[in-house]
Order: structure tokens, then C-alpha cells, then sequence
């Protein structure tokens, strides 16, 4: 039986009077809109202290200060993540009001779980705990307007601190999500120095989920046999392409013969980020949602060719086209290795696992020969 987690504290962490706001409500563009129907963005961060390498964490108390602290921080830098997206009675538009003061703030929800859930085990199974992830992430009030721009929860576990986070789509992308994420920690350090193993993975869906880690050596190796094999002799494909190719001939083949033939036509979508595709660039320092939706097709038969390699190379060339510029969530190791994370029905899940494992298994086999 799932071990309920139990609620200690909820507040709210309001934007600093200090801070420099915006003087009116700021228009949501369009690219930011097309969300409010789809508001839902949740990460969840796993800390894990007491291991091998001498991690330490905190008393449960501090940690919860700490992180208020750095949120408050964070916020003033960041404000549209303390408002509220409302809509202007004069124009009907849809709008992020900074200084919202009815609601107004970041939802910051303190629980605990420390009976139940073991922070090493979810952090390290491959296989994620959907059901586990889902009750340390908060939910968002976000389905009328005015909605809730963020909110955040932290709960002690066995053996570590969860750190769930649910922020709304037209205010963020996964770029300015993880530039949050880099401030909120830049602002723990100047406080705090503490070492701890952190684990990082997107709130759990419905299906099962499972991630998959992929090392520098097994990347690289990726790109060198993608070149190898390229129909137009192209230079290495990025690492976002190599990856994605890799996953999406798994899915096929995952899905052959029950759902997908040979001659039938597959595509692929993803989002890419764009903000050096517009003219003029919205630039670096741009802090909210910039991200266009990409569509790749290729044939089963491609991908479902008897030579692995010709198969990984075909769809690769297919994601080429697209251009954009992607984001893969680091490795846990803080190396250039990536993750990828992967929900599907559990009819196809141990298919894919299978033929993704065993291509970056025999990767590392051919390496070790050369």
C-alpha cells in the first residue's frame, strides 16, 4: 500500500518589495498562449545524502529554510514566477500580473515522508515509481484564470530531501526552467556550501516510465557510427539527434509488428528552442517561453532495416531536418554523459528497453575492440 505523504506546512513566498517589477501586467505573446490550454510543467529533484562518498544533508528544518530563502532570492530575479496570469478586463487578453497581491507568490508546500520512501532507491532505479514521483510533486491551480505561476514542494524522505517543482507552461520552457534552477542553486551556494548527490527526472505520467543513462564514450561512439552510416556523408550529428534517433527506432521496433508495418509512415514530434531563429534574437538573457513544435517522418522500413546501425542512421537524418536547438537533461554524473527518460505502454516498454540497452550495450563492446 503507497505511503501517503503528510502536509506540514503550506505558505506562500512572495516576491521581495525590493524587487523591480513591472509596471502593468505583461501580454502573454503567442508562442507563450498556445500554453494556457496545456499549462502543466513538473520536475522533480531527488537529493540523497549518507552515501559512500561522504554526501551530507542538512537537518530537514534547515534544508526547508534554506531553500525558502534561496526561492525568495530567486523569485526577485525572476518575477513572473511570484505573479499570476490573469486577463485584463479591458482587452480580455491574457495576461502575467507581477505584483498580484490576491494569491499572489509561489506556493511553498513543506511535507513529509520519511516513513515510506527511500530517496536512494528512487533516485537510482531505472525504473521510475510513478506513483511515488506523482505525490512529491505539487499540483498547480491553473486550470481557469486568474492561475497560480509556480509552485513548489519539499518533503524529507528516507535518506534525503525531494524537491518537486510544478511551474505553468506559458510562463517557462525547460530552457528558462533549468536557468531558474542554476540561479536557485548559485544562491544556496553564496549562502551554504553542502555536497549532496542530486537525481533529476520529469514528473511521472500515466504509463510506466523508465530512464536510461548514456555514457560520453557510448555518445560519441553514437555520432561516429551515425556519421559512418549517413546517406548524405554528413559531419557527427548533434548529441540531441543522435540520441533521438536512437529512441525512435527503438519505438518502432517496439511497436512491430502489433501496431506499426513496414510500409507504414512514422513521424516523430518534438519541440525545439528557437530563440536564435528569430529576427531580432530575443537573446540569452530572455527569461520565459520560446519553443516551436518540429515534425520528422520517415518510413517503417528504414527503421526497422536488418543493419542497426543503417536503421539509426535513417532516422537521424530524418531529425537533421528540423533545425532548432534542444536541451538533454545532464547525466547524473556531471560529465557530458546524458539521460533520457521514457514513458510507454507496458505491452512496448520491455521492447524498447530491450533493443535501446543492447544497441548501447554493443556500442561499448566494439569500442572496447578497437
Amino acid at each position: 500500500m503507497p505511503t501517503s505523504v503528510k502536509i506540514i506546512e503550506e505558505a506562500r513566498v512572495t516576491v521581495p518589495a525590493t524587487a523591480a517589477l513591472p509596471p502593468e501586467p505583461l501580454l502573454l505573446s503567442a508562442m507563450d498562449a498556445e500554453w494556457l490550454a496545456h499549462p502543466l510543467m513538473q520536475c522533480l529533484l531527488i537529493f540523497v545524502g549518507g552515501g559512500g562518498d561522504r554526501s551530507i544533508i542538512p537537518p530537514f528544518p534547515s534544508v526547508v529554510a534554506a531553500l525558502r530563502a534561496s526561492l525568495a532570492g530567486t523569485v526577485a530575479r525572476f518575477p513572473t514566477l511570484g505573479g499570476r496570469i490573469v486577463r485584463l478586463p479591458a482587452t480580455g487578453d491574457a495576461a502575467i500580473d507581477c505584483g498580484a497581491h490576491d494569491g499572489g507568490g509561489v506556493r511553498f508546500v513543506v511535507a513529509d515522508q520519511s516513513d515510506g520512501a527511500d530517496a536512494r532507491r528512487l533516485a537510482g532505479d531505472a525504473d521510475h515509481d510513478s506513483e511515488a514521483f506523482r505525490r512529491l510533486v505539487p499540483a498547480l491551480d491553473a486550470g481557469r484564470l486568474p492561475a497560480e505561476t509556480m509552485a513548489v514542494m519539499v518533503t524529507r524522505l528516507r535518506g534525503g530531501v525531494a524537491l518537486g517543482v510544478a511551474m505553468h507552461h506559458a510562463v517557462v520552457d525547460g530552457r528558462s526552467f533549468w536557468r531558474f534552477v542554476q540561479a536557485g542553486n548559485a544562491t544556496r551556494r553564496r549562502r551554504r556550501r553542502t555536497t549532496v548527490r542530486r537525481s533529476s527526472s520529469p514528473a511521472a505520467r500515466s504509463s510506466p516510465g523508465a530512464c536510461f543513462g548514456i555514457s560520453v564514450q557510448q555518445l560519441q561512439r553514437l555520432k561516429q557510427r551515425i556519421a559512418e552510416r549517413s546517406p548524405r556523408r554528413a559531419a557527427a550529428p548533434s548529441s540531441f539527434v543522435a540520441v533521438v534517433a536512437l529512441a525512435w527506432v527503438s519505438f518502432v521496433r517496439a511497436k512491430h509488428p502489433d501496431v506499426i508495418g513496414p510500409s507504414d509512415e512514422v513521424t516523430l514530434f518534438f519541440f525545439a528552442d528557437c530563440r536564435t531563429c528569430l529576427d531580432p534574437p530575443p537573446g540569452d538573457s530572455y527569461f520565459g517561453t520560446c519553443i516551436t513544435g518540429c515534425l520528422a517522418r520517415a518510413t517503417a522500413r528504414d527503421l526497422l532495416a536488418e543493419d542497426d546501425d543503417d536503421s539509426v542512421a535513417h532516422a537521424a537524418a530524418a531529425v537533421a531536418e528540423e533545425d532548432g536547438q534542444v536541451v538533454l537533461l545532464a547525466g547524473k554524473g556531471g560529465d557530458a554523459s546524458v539521460q533520457v527518460s521514457v514513458s510507454l505502454n507496458p505491452a512496448h516498454m520491455e521492447a524498447f528497453k530491450s533493443y535501446f540497452m543492447s544497441y548501447l550495450a554493443d556500442l561499448c563492446s566494439i569500442h572496447s575492440k578497437m
